[in-house]
């Protein structure tokens, strides 16, 4: 074989792996020199350097990709600086569409047949907090809108849902939809924003309670019909009622206990089914319900008994 320039050399189009190949080994040191290797041993010193994520080609015709333990190097970066530990195997993840339209998604899909897929966070060292989290922005670096779920979010030692906002962000309202229909909704204000004022059914019925307990709470004379619906007051002197935040459907019970004199009641513009008593003996125990059907005391109907 004569002697030639590797630049006069034949042109091969379609190498194959065995094939030869010459090499400058040591370029730049001092003990440079012309070698030779194998088309697939120089291959797979190229896939030795570039085996991670970065500036791969992702082949999405089946919309699957299969991550190999050796690729998940280099994603610290994409995953939030976070590595894996353990078996580096993403089996079965799916990245596509989920058949909403608008929607994409990440699939977990277990690749053992008919298994449970779930996806489990934990929390690390000593710490009991974990959660996962959903919001309303796309970037909530600084200003957030969010629903979480997780272990000890708020308090310890519980499992809870938590609405919250950050920064400029809103804390919204929370519900509950069976398809498109809303079976349950934590209310919000005018505003739009989440207030504390309890589960709103929506007008659907709530079946198969055994009991229905309720707190009880003492009262003044001011019936505020947003606290509890069971109160107690014991009145010493001639009493006059009043109310606050009626609304249709809100109603009260209210044990009056009088000390040991008589005493004289006056009450607002209620309509009463029966006589509407004027006081109640020294010593004695009376039961007051108003029921309002409105926003005003004249929307409201009140019974009353008195022990003999």
């Amino acid at each position: 074989m004569v002697n030639k320039k590797i630049t006069d050399l034949t042109d091969l189009p379609t190498p194959v792996a065995a094939d030869v190949i010459a090499i400058v080994d040591d370029v730049g040191g001092a003990g440079v020199a012309t070698k030779k290797a194998t088309l697939s041993n120089a291959l797979a010193a190229y896939d030795a350097q570039t085996s991670t994520l970065e500036n791969k080609t992702i082949n999405t015709s089946s919309n699957t990709l299969t991550v190999a333990p050796a690729d998940v190097t280099g994603t610290a970066a994409i995953l939030g600086a976070n590595t894996f530990t353990g078996s580096q195997t993403l089996p079965g993840t799916i990245l596509k569409s989920q058949g909403t339209p608008g929607i994409g998604g990440l699939t977990f899909e277990p690749t053992a047949s008919n298994s449970i897929g779930h996806l489990v966070i934990n929390p690390s060292g000593t710490n009991n907090r974990a959660q996962l989290s959903i919001t309303r922005q796309s970037d909530p670096t600084t200003n957030v809108d969010a629903l979480s779920f997780g272990s000890d979010i708020v308090a310890t030692n519980e499992f809870g849902f938590r609405t919250f906002s950050a920064g400029t962000g809103t804390t919204r309202p929370f519900s509950f939809y069976v398809d498109a229909t809303k079976v349950l909704n934590f209310p919000a204000n005018a505003s739009g924003v989440e207030v504390n004022v309890g589960m709103d059914m929506l007008g659907n019925n709530i079946d198969n309670i055994q009991n229905l307990v309720h707190d009880t709470s003492v009262t003044t004379t001011a019936l505020d019909f947003t606290g509890d619906q069971l109160q107690t007051i014991s009145i010493a002197a001639n009493t006059t009622f009043t109310t606050s935040n009626l609304a249709i459907g809100r109603s009260k019970t209210i044990k009056i206990t009088t000390d040991g004199t008589l005493r004289t009641y006056t009450f607002p513009a209620w309509k009463f089914g029966g006589a509407e008593p004027a006081d109640q003996a020294a010593s004695k125990v009376g039961i007051l319900t108003i029921t309002s059907f409105g926003t005003t005391d004249a929307d409201c109907i009140a019974a009353y008994a008195v022990e003999e």
